[in-house]
């Protein structure tokens, strides 16, 4: 059994309601962009301490999944705050209001890995793409 998924469309609203609703939206978005940040700062810092001479050897990795994390998303997550900590501070801006799905894709480390891809990082942190969709 499939359940139909309808698609929310502002312009089905009165200017003053739909005004409101684009500001609330805009609002989370900043809200689990800071949340994503935070995350990935917390990750690395804990990553970074733990590195180097065999320290705790793997407690990094076996104390994330004890929280819930997986591997991928720890990348994603500590690539994203990398991005995010080496950006100018109207980047950092673009990156915490755009989809998180889109964030962690420019901060791959394979963004930058043909002329294209580096072609579409610039353009979302130029502010001309906004979707994982138009990326």
């Amino acid at each position: 059994m499939s359940k139909e998924l309808t698609q929310f469309k502002y312009e089905q609203l009165d200017e003053s309601t739909a005004d409101f609703l684009r500001q609330k939206e805009s609002n989370m978005r900043q809200i689990v962009g800071k949340a994503y940040t935070e995350l990935g700062r917390e990750l690395k810092e804990a990553r970074d301490r733990l590195a180097g001479n065999n320290q705790y050897d793997g407690v990094f990795m076996r104390w994330y999944q004890s929280i819930g994390f997986k591997k991928d998303v720890v990348s994603r997550l500590i690539n994203r705050y990398e991005l995010f900590a080496k950006s100018e501070d109207q980047t950092r801006e673009l990156l915490e209001d755009l989809p998180v799905s889109l964030t962690y894709e420019i901060a791959k480390p394979s963004a930058d890995s043909t002329p294209a891809k580096s072609q579409a990082k610039a353009e979302v942190l130029a502010g001309d793409i906004a979707t994982l969709k138009e990326y």
